[in-house]
């Protein structure tokens, strides 16, 4: 099992809730990413600090592209 990952994205304020209810439906879902990498979404939540909103994804890579051609 590889360790997760973390992005972090800042959001408007008025559109924290609609993102949150979006990307939550991606959870425990697998993605292939335009890196070929395909991951499996693990939680996505909303952190406001100081009056900003940011999306704090979470995701753990399970296959990457092969290196060799």
């Amino acid at each position: 099992m590889s360790l997760p990952w973390g992005v972090k994205v800042d959001v408007d304020a008025d559109n924290s809730e609609l993102v949150v209810n979006y990307v939550e439906d991606l959870k425990d879902k697998t993605l292939a990413l335009p890196s070929a990498n395909e991951v499996t979404f693990i939680k996505a939540e909303v952190k406001s600090r100081k009056g900003k909103h940011a999306l704090i994804l979470r995701y753990e890579i399970i296959k990457r592209p092969s290196k060799f051609f």
